[in-house]
């Protein structure tokens, strides 16, 4: 949806006609109405009026999507209550999924979901590390050697 797809929606669901807001912000209708055919940006000083008229906050307006759905809002719940070293075990993991799936369009996340992985506790420093089993089901030789070589290299993991 664009900036001017979203103005008409909140436009719209509040009952509003183009005259109305345009009134409300300061603008002409033909400025509101080029806003919402895209063919025109407003400033930063309207696009606060329009979110305080609208009643919508400006990453709404601007499309901005702070979480996507529910379950992002939930996975962060859940990371923020785990102690520090099990967020960086689960920072380490989510930064190996995406150095995999970039190794090969051909390892599905399903193959990546079913590598084992075990968490030791390193004795000198007391930190954990995430060190993956070397077997990923359906992978060729040569992308088990790349994900392997990438799990140990430490410069993978700043």
């Amino acid at each position: 949806m664009t900036f001017g797809e979203r103005i008409a929606k909140f436009r719209k669901e509040r009952g509003m006609t183009q005259e109305q807001l345009a009134k409300m912000i300061g603008v002409a209708k033909s400025t509101l109405t080029g806003y919402e055919k895209n063919n025109r940006e407003p400033n930063i000083f309207t696009i606060t009026k329009l979110t305080e008229v609208l009643n919508v906050s400006g990453n709404e307006l601007l499309g901005i999507d702070t979480f996507k759905n529910e379950i992002d809002l939930e996975l962060l719940r859940i990371y923020s209550n785990l102690p520090e070293a099990h967020r960086q075990i689960l920072k380490n993991f989510a930064i190996y999924l995406t150095k995999a799936s970039e190794i090969s369009n051909e390892i599905s996340i399903t193959q990546i979901a079913n590598k084992k992985f075990e968490v030791l506790k390193e004795a000198k420093d007391d930190s954990y590390t995430l060190k993956a089993a070397s077997e990923i089901k359906g992978a060729t030789q040569e992308e088990k050697a790349k994900a392997e070589a990438m799990m140990e290299d430490e410069n993978e993991w700043k």
